[in-house]
């Protein structure tokens, strides 16, 4: 193995590794309230990102699964640019969850109309907002520290 193909594996497997830990942290924030389709995208593509980092190494442990790989920097770059994506709008999720990606952010908007990937669940009208949430949260700890 040759330096080139030494430093595209180093790159590639460090990438890869970078791309699940931004999905495992964001995986980490979402919670029952966070849309089923933002969990599900999240999850298919940090199980991505673990198969393109064994990817490499793949021949070597399991032949008769993988064959032959070794990555390029076409690879290379387009998992620095998605990992780049993610690392820009992480600043989104340093609170929590984004609203838009909340269940009562409003109706999910899919490609095809009328058809969705799996059935959502109709909010009520008079579902909690994220801030009225927050409220009821910050009065119920004023009334137990009070108590």
């Amino acid at each position: 193995m040759n330096t080139k193909d030494l430093l595209l594996l180093s790159l590639h497997l460090a990438l890869a590794l970078a791309l699940f830990w931004t999905c495992f942290c964001r995986q980490a924030r979402a919670d029952a309230n966070t849309r089923a389709d933002v969990r599900f995208a999240f999850w298919l593509l940090s199980i991505a990102a673990l198969v393109v980092a064994v990817a490499p190494f793949g021949h070597s442990l399991w032949p008769a699964v993988f064959g032959p790989y070794t990555p390029d920097w076409p690879d290379v770059l387009l998992l620095a640019a998605i990992v780049l994506v993610q690392g820009i709008t992480a600043m989104h999720w340093r609170h929590g969850v984004p609203e838009a990606f909340q269940c009562d952010a409003g109706p999910t908007r899919w490609p095809v109309q009328g058809l969705q990937p799996w059935p959502f669940p109709e909010q009520p009208a008079d579902a909690a907002t994220p801030q009225q949430r927050a409220a009821t949260a910050a009065d119920l700890v004023r009334e137990f520290e009070e108590a």
